[in-house]
């Protein structure tokens, strides 16, 4: 979002490194207590987001790494931008009216080199430019339409090294029925399941009355979740929250194994009944990229390290999946491993169906935005 925003004002956006919290990242040696683990970004991603080039013909300047910004543009040339210069006004607003005055405010500022910095975590304890507050609203879904065709999102892909992972682990998704000059992933169901610390997370967001998140939120989507009805103006009591609330969110966000089989069951069935042709097995070449498949190949994203997740592919596998993947099936080098999360979401992508958890996720992270 902040790579069209800069490109629709005409600057070139300063992209970061991912740093990671050490709590998520193998522990280093005590002789690196001071090591902050970090990883590029077109390690996952490749795209005008991570310094790709974009359209011919497009002259927007691309988008330029935090070390060269840091020499470019030295901090006695920067105009900083206060988070709090803009975002109080717009708290309600819609995401167009969001995102043009962003736009014009830095249209129209004639300083070379901009900074845009978060005020005290008091004032906004989320100073992204887009927050959390944004995305887990439906004030950012009129912002869709314009956004999908925009380069950024049409030239957004992932990186050479995930394409690797993905082209090495592809023999996972074979089946015996399936045959090698067809794509693997057309016979992919992919489901998302995050398990561990998450039941803490959900019950959060049953503190908080939660919609889903971004883009889930778009009214084309099947499955919609309708929070229950509480005030705008209401700030939620962690203390008070009953427990049909609760079950209720629990439900969705942190579904049992028996739901999680019923639902595939449910979207698998649904697939191949909509699906071009009716017969088991069948192939077609037909414009649609997902045309008819078998559907046999069923692959589980998910965090989980414990026996849960193995009886969940014994109840799954009740259903004849003629093969089920876990994650912990990849093999990855140690490049790939870092970027694991991201051969995961490509997968999905890839994949015929896929089933996700629309709940919005929590970060604490600051995103200062640089143009």
């Amino acid at each position: 979002m902040n790579t069209w925003l800069a490109h629709e004002s005409n600057r070139a956006y300063v992209f970061h490194d991912f740093v990671w919290t050490k709590s998520h990242y193998p522990r280093p040696s005590s002789a690196y207590r001071d090591w902050v683990p970090r990883t590029p970004l077109n390690a996952f991603i490749s795209g005008p987001s991570a310094g790709g080039p974009w359209d011919l013909g497009d002259n927007a300047p691309r988008s330029v790494s935090e070390d060269w910004f840091n020499t470019v543009c030295p901090k006695s040339q920067r105009r900083y931008i206060n988070t709090r210069d803009l975002k109080p006004s717009l708290r309600s607003a819609d995401g167009k009216v969001v995102f043009e005055t962003w736009q014009k405010l830095l249209t129209d500022a004639p300083e070379k080199c901009v900074e845009v910095v978060p005020s005290s975590e008091d004032e906004d304890p989320f100073p992204e430019t887009f927050d959390i507050w944004f995305w887990s609203s439906e004030r950012s879904v009129s912002l869709w339409d314009a956004f999908k065709v925009s380069p950024v999102s049409r030239l957004l892909g992932t990186s050479r090294l995930v394409e690797l992972a993905i082209e090495q682990n592809r023999r996972l998704f074979l089946t015996r029925s399936h045959p090698a000059s067809i794509d693997p992933f057309d016979n992919v169901l992919s489901i998302h399941v995050r398990r561990g610390d998450f039941k803490e997370a959900c019950l959060e967001h049953a503190a908080e009355n939660s919609t889903f998140y971004n883009w889930n939120l778009l009214p084309f989507l099947p499955d919609k979740f309708y929070p229950p009805s509480t005030r705008v103006d209401m700030v939620p009591d962690k203390s008070k929250t009953n427990s049909e609330n609760e079950n209720l969110y629990l439900a969705r966000c942190l579904p049992s194994a028996a739901s999680i089989a019923q639902k595939v069951q449910t979207a698998r069935e649904e697939y191949l009944k909509n699906s071009p042709l009716s017969a088991p097995g069948s192939f077609v070449n037909v414009n649609s990229r997902h045309s008819k498949r078998l559907l046999d190949v069923l692959y589980i994203m998910s965090n989980d390290g414990t026996e849960w997740l193995d009886d969940l592919k014994e109840l799954l596998r009740k259903d004849g999946w003629g093969r089920i993947v876990t994650g912990r099936d990849l093999k990855l080098n140690a490049e790939q491993k870092d970027v694991s999360v991201a051969v995961d979401m490509d997968i999905g992508r890839r994949s015929a169906v896929f089933i996700g958890n629309g709940v919005r996720p929590f970060s604490l992270s600051i995103d200062r935005t640089s143009v």
